[in-house]
């Protein structure tokens, strides 16, 4: 069954305000489910549009393993830690070379932080086989429009790849059965002001690493 909640959320968005839309929408992890990728279909129809691109980022299981499991939380702001990529200073392992969880606190407030309940293996092993299950028949049924991406890789090239597929979308446009062919002029003007937005966050990412440097 298709969620009404969502539904309703996206019809708002998508259909009440086409002109917000009229050159297409991003979708974050969604959707998740077949019935929620059908009626994302049905949605979209109702504009005479369909989905012209998804982006699959490819991590085999026994990276998300250690990626997932050795998060750790600061509860009331939500910063996240982890005991490879980024430790808490207080951090210490024991004789197994995990963290001991007393140690475990938070570099501002010196606050204990926690590990959510689904990030243990066991839970992961469970969460990995419904994604699985679910997200599979959703490539194979937008399959002639899935770039898949290797997410195992750091950030920058991971970027990079993300970028390029990008930048091959808006270079070379899609049929939009509403819009018909975005023209040439309008795919270049649309993809100068996403290299600009781009230009403009890592300027402020640079000012603010100087900042905090000072």
């Amino acid at each position: 069954m298709y969620e009404p909640c969502i539904h309703f959320l996206l019809s708002s968005v998508v259909v009440q305000t086409p002109t917000d839309c009229k050159h297409g929408f991003i979708l974050d992890g969604f959707p998740r489910t077949i019935q929620q990728a059908i009626g994302l279909q049905e949605l979209l129809r109702q504009r005479k549009e369909r989905v012209t691109l998804v982006v699959a980022l490819e991590v085999p299981d026994s990276v998300l393993e250690a990626r997932i499991c050795g998060r750790w939380m600061h509860k009331r702001t939500g910063r996240s830690y982890h005991v490879t990529g980024k430790p808490p200073k207080s951090m210490k392992l024991g004789a197994d070379q995990k963290p001991i969880p007393d140690t475990m606190l938070d570099d501002w407030t010196g606050e204990k932080l926690y590990q959510r309940e689904d990030d243990t293996p066991r839970r992961l092993k469970v969460r990995l086989e419904n994604y699985h299950r679910s997200t599979q028949p959703i490539i194979n049924l937008f399959k002639s429009v899935v770039a898949p991406i290797n997410g195992n890789q750091g950030i920058p090239a991971l970027l990079n790849e993300v970028e390029a597929v990008a930048d091959t979308y808006l270079r070379n446009g899609a049929k939009n059965p509403l819009l018909g062919w975005i023209s040439r002029g309008e795919r270049t003007k649309m993809y100068l002001e996403w290299k600009q937005q781009r230009r403009r966050e890592e300027e402020q990412k640079q000012q603010k690493n100087t900042a905090s440097k000072l």
